[in-house]
């Protein structure tokens, strides 16, 4: 199964993801199971997908009052830093392609974040890994 599909397109859709993701894209429903089972996905489906998810982050950036305002994001270099710091499953590849998207709507810039230079700092700043902590390195490494 092609998990970036299946995560993002879970969070934009909600449970019945196959069949709403198949109605956005014009496709039909065993297309979109097909690629479930395991078939290449095309680019553009995961473009796509990519830009809905960075619409979704932008509005809820906009909702906290951080709408339209340049910052660092984080990337990561690759899937088990990505997981380490973030928990997430998908791959650091598709999250870079979703930051990117924000950060071409937002004038922000890409930070890419390591996993163990930030526990090292997280370590000795005492704090510990959460969203703000991961914000506050991004600021600290983009200088």
């Amino acid at each position: 199964m092609n998990r970036d599909l299946a995560i993002a397109a879970t969070a934009i859709y909600g449970p019945r993801w196959q069949s709403e993701l198949s109605r956005h894209l014009g496709v039909n429903d065993r297309t979109v199971r097909y690629w479930v089972a395991g078939r290449q996905v095309p680019d553009g489906v995961l473009a796509a997908l990519a830009e809905a998810y960075a619409d979704r982050a932008l509005a809820v950036m906009s909702n906290l009052g951080m709408g339209g305002q340049p910052m660092a994001l984080a990337v990561y270099e690759n899937d088990e830093d990505l997981k380490r710091i973030t928990g997430d499953e998908w791959s650091a590849a598709f999250h870079t392609r979703i930051m990117q998207r924000v950060a071409e709507k937002t004038g922000s810039s890409l930070v890419t974040v390591r996993a163990d230079e930030y526990f090292a700092w997280l370590e000795g700043s005492g704090q510990e890994n959460t969203p703000a902590a991961r914000t506050a390195y991004g600021r600290r490494v983009n200088g």
